[in-house]
């Protein structure tokens, strides 16, 4: 419970900050980037980014996993990336 919490200030606390810094896609992208993190229920605000990174969609499928690492990417956070593409 203390860990669902804490992961929930910390994404309110960045999704302040993101607002403040970035616009577009590169917010969204953070914003995914810290939902998929994420191993618990999402919060609503959760639903835009997750949405957006769902669109990235190619016929095979590891065009389509090189088009959502390739969205994350626009997040500036000195390379660090989500282990595994949840599925959609």
């Amino acid at each position: 419970m203390i860990k669902i919490l804490a992961a929930l200030a910390l994404f309110v606390s960045s999704s302040a900050l993101a607002d403040n810094m970035f616009k577009g896609d590169e917010k969204l992208a953070c914003e995914a980037k810290m939902c998929l993190s994420v191993n618990a229920t999402r919060p609503n605000e959760c639903e835009a980014p997750v949405r957006r990174y769902c669109q990235e969609r190619a016929r095979k499928p590891h065009d389509t996993a090189r088009m959502r690492d390739a969205f994350l990417r626009k997040c500036p956070d000195n390379g660090r990336r989500v282990p595994v593409h949840p599925p959609c």
